[in-house]
Formats: structure tokens, sequence, C-alpha cells
């Protein structure tokens, strides 16, 4: 399954202003007296909350709407409408624990396109051929499927092309070259 930021950006957008509608709903069924109609209804916007949130992998706010019966009050749906709101990711960033190319770059202190290089270097290093420069650790589902990195292989990266500082050497004393009064004594030796 190839992993598409910018379609989960907009979906995550989408559901936002849905659930921003749907609210809106609640707050005119609320006005209205206790109705087992408007219980109904509720229950159905919030039932449709949770599967808007499971089809999206947000498990977190899936998990809650498992716990509610098929007919609840528009308080209690708003409060779940409200709870999902409140939980949406601004970015969603998978839960798999894998940094983005954009993340890893930024904790190397690479821009994207540098860290793209060495990634294409690490790449032809796998095949077998001869490369010159550093090689990472990456991840990536098919050729043109995001490039994801753990953790350990970035710091892993980093432990193997830091720069160490020479060990530190204690000054010399400089010779001071005997008063020669100006002759030579090396053509003098002769």
């Amino acid at each position: 399954m190839s992993y598409d930021c910018s379609a989960m950006k907009t979906s995550l957008a989408k559901f936002r202003s849905w659930l921003r509608r749907k609210l809106g709903e609640l707050d005119a069924l609320q006005d209205m007296q206790p109705d087992p109609q408007a219980w109904e209804e509720a229950g159905i916007i919030a039932r449709e909350a949770a599967n808007r949130a499971a089809r999206l992998g947000l498990t977190d706010l899936y998990q809650p709407a498992r716990r509610l019966p098929d007919s609840i009050t528009t308080e209690e749906a708003t409060a779940y409408l409200s709870t999902c709101l409140a939980g949406l990711p601004s970015d969603h960033k998978p839960s798999d624990g894998m940094l983005s190319l954009r993340e890893a770059a930024t904790l190397l202190g690479y821009t994207e396109k540098g860290l793209r290089k060495i990634v294409d270097r690490s790449r032809r290093a796998r095949k077998g051929q001869r490369v010159r420069g550093p090689t990472i650790e990456f991840f990536q589902t098919g050729r043109g499927g995001p490039i994801r990195f753990r953790r350990e292989w970035v710091e892993a990266f980093i432990d193997t092309h830091r720069a160490s500082p020479a060990p530190e050497i204690p000054p010399t004393r400089r010779l001071q070259p005997e008063k020669s009064h100006g002759l030579r004594y090396d053509l003098l030796t002769r």
C-alpha cells in the first residue's frame, strides 16, 4: 500500500470540515425537546464519525465510539465529535515510529535534496556498485514510494560519520637558535 501524504492531508481536512458541520447540526438538535428521533440521529452522526476515523486509520478516535450505544443524547454525540476534532493531527504521521525524509534530514542537519543524494548513493551501494561518500539505511516501498528511516538508522549514521576532534597535542617549546652573530655555522663545519 502506498502512503500518499497529500491525499491524507486532504482527507483529514475534509473530515475536519465534516466534523464542524455535524457539530452545527447537533447544536440544532440540542435545541429540540428530548426526542428519541434526535437521539437516533445523534447516534447515526457519532457512528459515521467513528467510521470515517477508522477509514483514516485514526484508531485513537475510533476506539471510544465502539462503546457508544445506538441512540445517544445529543450532548454525548457533541462530546464525542468535539473529542474527534481536538484529536485530529495537524499533519498525519504514520504511527510506525519511522521518520520521513524531511524529519531525518532535519535531524541530520541536511536538506531534503542532500539526504536524497545519500539515499541514491546507498541504493547504488546495495546493488554492488562502488560509491564514494556516506551511505545510510532506509526503507522504501517501490521506487516512487516515500523514503522512511528508523531513528536507530539515523543515529548509526551519525555515529559512523562523526568527526572526533584530534587528540590534544601538548604544545612544543620552540628552540631558540643560538646567537650566530651573523655567521653561518653550517658553512664553517665543512
